[in-house]
């Protein structure tokens, strides 16, 4: 199979760049086809909520490529009341970010565009806005990984790093580096596993994992299946909470 980074740069660059991205994968017969093949990890959507009022919906999925890849292609749609972010994110086996790129248009009109390349720890950043292009390059560690604002599929890739090959005990902790792209920056985060608990999602209660994830004061929690998809985050701070619409498939 060719290499997915090749085939990334054929589905992912083009289409966002284009000035009318298509809202839908190209069709089979393009370079894409074999990518799209990545096997399913999850797909849904999820509805964000402020105090009481409904302010967003977020839809993606999430796939991982064959071997000799084995890495996560990230993708979806958030729609805002002001505001369409586009995210894209490829990483590798071990969920750690390669390339991203996020467009926000408002009112049909591109208002930013930022990409990200990481390679051997070094990140090349470029953000397009109506006022100009700027470029930005920072160090990444070989961990790290990527968590941008207002994108809530991206926890699945926190709570891999827990869920994925253990059956945690609460109380259970560790310090989790997070690439924030539209910070140029890295953030040392500390996640700790909760316990057990419930989430009601699409009207029916469902068994979770509820783990906290901590940086700069700021408090995130985050239920979890078995799988560790993602059924739910809150961010008290803000006020925000971002809850699944139904239950994996």
């Amino acid at each position: 199979m060719p290499n997915l980074m090749r085939e990334l740069r054929h589905l992912v660059w083009p289409a966002i760049a284009a000035a009318s991205p298509p809202a839908v994968p190209p069709a089979p017969s393009t370079p894409v086809h074999s990518a799209v093949q990545a096997a399913a990890v999850d797909a849904g959507s999820f509805t964000i909520v402020r105090g009481t009022a409904k302010i967003g919906r977020e839809e993606f999925s999430i796939r991982r490529a064959p071997d000799p890849d084995n890495g996560y292609i990230l993708s979806g749609t958030a729609v805002y009341a002001d505001r369409r972010l586009t995210p894209t994110l490829a990483t590798d086996s071990a969920g750690a970010p390669l390339r991203y790129q996020v467009e926000v248009r408002s009112a049909e009109r591109r208002q930013e565009l930022l990409t990200l390349q990481i390679v051997r720890g070094h990140a090349s950043q470029r953000t397009q806005t109506a006022h100009g292009e700027s470029a930005t390059e920072f160090r990444v560690a070989a961990d790290a990984l990527l968590l941008d604002d207002d994108v809530y599929n991206q926890y699945y890739l926190i709570a891999r790093s827990v869920m994925g090959a253990r059956n945690p005990s609460p109380g259970f902790s560790e310090t989790v580096r997070t690439v924030i792209p539209h910070r140029s920056a890295e953030s040392l985060e500390h996640l700790t596993v909760v316990g057990d608990d419930s989430v009601m999602v699409g009207g029916r209660l469902l068994d979770a994992t509820r783990l906290r994830l901590v940086a700069a004061s700021v408090e995130r929690d985050i239920w979890v299946d078995e799988l560790g998809r993602v059924l739910k985050v809150t961010i008290p701070a803000r006020d925000l909470v971002a809850t699944r619409d139904d239950a994996p498939q």
